[in-house]
């Protein structure tokens, strides 16, 4: 039970220890509530509240005597926030309600820090929520596990205490300070959530055309006028934040990978990993359609599917990349074919007289690259990329199709950029126990 609550019948704050039924709690924008005015004495923030909100009471028609029905137009009444939030109440039947301006002291700066710390189970303890949705702009943090709401006027430091309070596991270890800065406050958070959660590492290229307003098929810029933007964007937070792509299922994907540290905005790992060193003197593969081997004349058990053969560097097991029958009988799928192999030839070394067809109910000793999916084009042949294969995230319990982090050398140290999809990735990589790197990751 939260410290302090809201009586509704008469707006009156009491303990919490003298209610002995359920509350609800109200997700609101400070801004909602009145203007935000900063007192020229103490430079603070504080709340004007003029009283403008409205309470609007539908037209409605009675009974009149002896016959007949005469409409009564529909009122609007003026109130403070208060008496918004009261009338809220009465029609839900709401008779304890907390938020945070009435049930926590403002200016006592510690009492605001510890109750901060405990929000996320003010909120998880509440029978309901009303949330008070004005025109918002979507802003997404952190995909797959929450989608976070913020207006315009929403604090900063607030929006990371938010983030923080998804994961009680990491509230505890953030310093709720409004004098910290805000780029060591994310630094905080993150380095707090990937101790606890590293699929942190596991994001993808975000999916644009949510975010985009028009049908362009090019990714837009902060020059383009429909681009909207993230808001952590312009921190330049450290690549392993994911910040420059979607996440996966945040908070459900696990890994036993323990050998990592965290220093400031370095991430640190020692692990096995799986790279073609050669692939700088390379060209980049680009297939025809003479380069396509016809399809068996013999019946296939399953379906044929379109293969390349590679291996791991002096290593022998195979592994194929798929690519079904019907997308590579077109222009357009042979061009999606050169991309692909391209880029899975930065951590493999493959030929392109390697293709072949398989029927996969035949063939089943190879691990299928399901997927290369990185947040940014990689054209220079110069960069080397790495699968961190000791990192794994199963996807499913058996263990059949596997998350692996891609990172980028960049300089003196690596940047995350993306995940590898593997299905049956112990058929490539059982075995493979090449000497551990340690990865610097900014």
């Amino acid at each position: 039970m939260p410290k302090k609550l809201v009586r509704t019948s008469d707006m009156q704050v009491v303990s919490g220890l003298q209610v002995n039924e359920g509350y609800c709690a109200l997700s609101y924008s400070w801004n909602q509530s009145g203007d935000s005015v900063v007192d020229e004495f103490t430079g603070k923030e504080k709340r004007d509240d003029q009283g403008k909100h409205k309470i609007v009471y539908p037209a409605k028609k009675i009974r009149q005597k002896p016959r007949g029905r005469k409409r009564i137009p529909h009122k609007v009444r003026l109130v403070k926030f208060e008496g918004l939030i009261q009338q809220i109440c009465k029609d839900f039947n709401i008779k304890y309600i907390w938020y945070d301006q009435m049930c926590i002291n403002q200016d006592d700066m510690e009492e605001k820090r510890e109750e901060i710390r405990h929000m996320h189970r003010i909120y998880s303890n509440a029978y309901c929520t009303v949330a008070l949705v004005p025109e918002l702009q979507v802003r997404k943090y952190i995909s797959k596990r929450t989608d976070i709401l913020y207006s315009e006027c929403t604090k900063e430091h607030d929006r990371v205490f938010a983030l923080a309070n998804i994961f009680p596991e990491v509230m505890s270890k953030i310093t709720v300070d409004y004098d910290q800065s805000l780029h060591d406050l994310l630094i905080q958070f993150y380095g707090a959530l990937a101790e606890h959660d590293l699929s942190v590492l596991c994001f993808k290229r975000r999916g644009y055309s949510r975010l985009y307003k028009s049908i362009a098929g090019t990714h837009p810029t902060e020059a383009d006028p429909n681009y909207i933007g993230f808001p952590l964007e312009s921190h330049r937070l450290p690549s392993w934040t994911g910040v420059a792509g979607e996440h996966y299922q945040m908070g459900q994907l696990k890994t036993n990978f323990q050998n990592y540290c965290i220093n400031g905005g370095t991430l640190e790992v020692t692990c096995i990993a799986v790279t073609n060193n050669n692939r700088s003197i390379a060209p980049p593969l680009v297939f025809e359609s003479t380069d396509i081997p016809p399809i068996p004349k013999v019946k296939a058990q399953g379906v044929y599917y379109l293969a390349i053969i590679a291996q791991l560097p002096d290593y022998g097991t195979k592994t194929v990349y798929l690519i079904s029958e019907r997308a590579i009988l077109d222009k357009a799928g042979i061009q999606a074919l050169s991309k692909k192999c391209s880029l899975l030839s930065f951590l493999l070394p493959i030929k392109k007289e390697n293709l072949c067809w398989l029927d996969r109910a035949v063939e089943k000793d190879h691990t299928l690259v399901d997927d290369i999916n990185l947040t940014e084009d990689i054209s220079d042949t110069s960069r080397q990329l790495v699968m961190l294969s000791e990192i794994s995230f199963p996807v499913s319990d058996d263990f059949t199709t596997c998350y692996y982090p891609v990172v980028k050398k960049d300089g003196d140290h690596y940047k995350a950029i993306g995940i590898c999809i593997l299905d049956d990735p112990e058929l490539l990589l059982a075995g493979y126990t090449p000497a551990k790197q340690t990865y610097r990751i900014q």
